[in-house]
């Protein structure tokens, strides 16, 4: 044990307190890292591309001024024409909240391609969490496939 003359073994507890807190620290932050969404940056104006396997119906999206709006989780759907089922047919090419409700100026650029879809002219007001449409039941983790979108640039009155 090793003994501080000014400290004494108060001092000692402490530093192994610290080490302990280092060591759960070392331990959990690699794990809360691997369960929180991936998160990137697009460019104002620029393109982001959501990949969905074959079998999706289309994308969904919350955006994060929304949030701070309404202080709760308001998913945005957007349905794929040529995948989306009978009873999604009538809401498709444009985003729907979760009432089913068209959302009045929302960013409709989105283009369906190979292997998922492309949103063209990204602005701050898509910043926001994105994800296929409709989720993967067996997904491991909730944050599983969810992708947090920041768009960098002008105008900053937008």
């Amino acid at each position: 044990m090793t003994s501080f003359p000014f400290f004494g073994i108060k001092e000692h507890k402490k530093h192994r307190l610290e080490a302990t807190m280092i060591r759960y620290i070392l331990f959990f932050l690699p794990l809360a890292s691997a369960f929180s969404p991936l998160e990137i940056s697009v460019a104002y104006n620029g393109d982001f591309k959501v990949i969905t396997p074959d079998n999706a119906e289309g994308i969904k999206r919350y955006i994060s001024s929304e949030l701070l709006k309404e202080g709760r989780v308001i998913w945005q759907y957007f349905y794929f024409c040529e995948k989306a089922n009978s009873i999604n047919k009538k809401k498709c090419g444009y985003w729907v909240d979760d009432k089913n409700v068209k959302i009045e100026g929302a960013n409709n650029n989105v283009k369906r391609v190979g292997d998922g879809a492309v949103i063209s002219k990204m602005t701050k007001n898509d910043a926001g969490v994105y994800s296929k449409h409709p989720e993967d039941k067996n997904k491991k983790s909730p944050f599983a496939g969810l992708i947090t979108v920041l768009v960098n640039g002008p105008p900053s009155d937008e």
